[in-house]
């Protein structure tokens, strides 16, 4: 598996949710709801990889894995494409 926001090799956790949930070795671990991967890939877009990093470390700060959502991507201007 890659991960969705640098194409690098990633781990794929098995989502116990409405979720996808990768562990990648430069990105760290996170979630992105099915709805945002369904938009990501009907519309051939892509996630901004600083951005995306950054949003990431920032909500990893509360302990949990941070998750993206749709509007989580577009309040942050992470989408791409």
């Amino acid at each position: 598996m890659t991960c969705r926001i640098c194409n690098e090799p990633a781990e794929d956790v098995i989502p116990a949710c409405d979720y996808g949930d990768w562990n990648c070795g430069v990105c760290g671990r996170y979630r992105i709801s099915r709805t945002l991967l369904a938009e990501l890939d009907a519309t051939h877009r892509h996630l901004d990889v600083a951005g995306t990093r950054l949003w990431i470390a920032t909500n990893r700060a509360t302990g949990d894995v941070p998750m993206l959502s749709t509007f989580a991507a577009t309040q942050h201007n992470l989408l791409r494409g």
